[in-house]
């Protein structure tokens, strides 16, 4: 489930994207988000951790650095990333793409399974240009996602083909 398709432009050998992006990943976690945004250094391989829940305690720094403006007290994951977040909603990565107000808040929904129907706008605003149409985006991030939400991840980055949009089936 690599990233190899979340977004077009990479090579095979970047397919493995979750792998190298914490090193405590084995073959079976290759769900990376390491593309998600490509602004992403070598250092900032911490980032996306909890995309996949396989994540001990002590990886809780997972996402810090999806977006580089976060700092080291901001280590509970996405709760600072956004400030309008309670602890139940601390998986917000508001920052994965910085153009999000704050009425976009319910980003990134389905990137972690533990949210409810009624927060159904996940990873709408992952990135900006999304209709409200392409409201399931990034849905097979986590494979705990049924066929009917098979607008998964088409619309992480809008240069995906419509012919892409299963590619996670």
């Amino acid at each position: 489930m690599a990233a190899k398709n979340i977004h077009p432009n990479i090579s095979n050998e970047q397919n493995m994207a979750a792998k190298y992006i914490h090193p405590n990943i084995s073959n079976e976690q290759n769900m990376t988000a390491k593309y998600i945004h490509p602004n992403i250094s070598n250092e900032q391989n911490m980032a996306a951790k909890y995309i996949h829940p396989n994540i001990s305690n002590e990886q809780n720094m997972a996402a810090k650095y999806i977006h580089p403006n976060i700092s080291n007290e901001q280590n509970m994951e996405a709760k600072y990333i956004h400030p309008n977040i309670s602890n139940e909603q601390n998986m917000a990565a508001k920052y994965i793409h910085p153009n999000i107000s704050n009425e976009q808040n319910m980003a990134a929904k389905y990137i972690h399974p533990n949210i409810s129907n009624e927060q159904n706008m996940a990873a709408k605003y992952i990135h900006p240009n999304i209709s409200n149409e392409q409201n399931m985006a990034a849905k097979y991030i986590h494979p705990n996602i049924s066929n009917e939400q098979n607008m998964a991840a088409k619309y992480i980055h809008p240069n995906i083909s419509n012919e892409q949009k299963y590619f996670f089936i």
